[in-house]
């Protein structure tokens, strides 16, 4: 069996997709995230969502240094936007989003914080 090696999109971290030749069967790897520091950027911050992995819903910690027009989206592994969570100015600070992963197909996505430019990321597992 053979096997292809793809990047990602740019600004987003890397991760190893798998495609066999013989399905349309992707596996992408990743490194464990329960235990990682929040993604930090030079304009804030993301934690891990809890619960994690994610079944249903989970709640997202975010935290700006300074205020900033925020974009915080969900990305599936081909760098697609799934959910944005968040699309508007926000102040400096923490908060919590939430983060309803129901209708969501279990794998590997990212969390994506865009603040005045600057981006921090963070897997999210989905099971069932």
């Amino acid at each position: 069996d053979s096997f292809e090696i793809q990047g990602v999109p740019d600004g987003l971290p890397p991760t190893l997709l798998v495609q066999f030749e013989r399905s349309d069967l992707s596996l992408v790897l990743s490194p464990p995230v329960a235990s990682e520091p929040a993604a930090e950027s030079r304009a804030g911050a993301i934690d891990v969502p809890h619960p994690h992995p994610l079944r249903s819903q989970g709640t997202v910690r975010m935290s700006l240094r300074e205020a900033a027009d925020v974009r915080l989206v969900l990305v599936d592994a081909l760098g697609r936007e799934v959910v944005v969570l968040r699309e508007a100015p926000m102040a400096a600070g923490a908060r919590t989003v939430q983060l309803d992963a129901q209708d969501l197909a279990p794998g590997v996505y990212l969390l994506v914080l865009d603040a005045d430019g600057h981006r921090a990321t963070r897997p999210v597992v989905v099971a069932r």
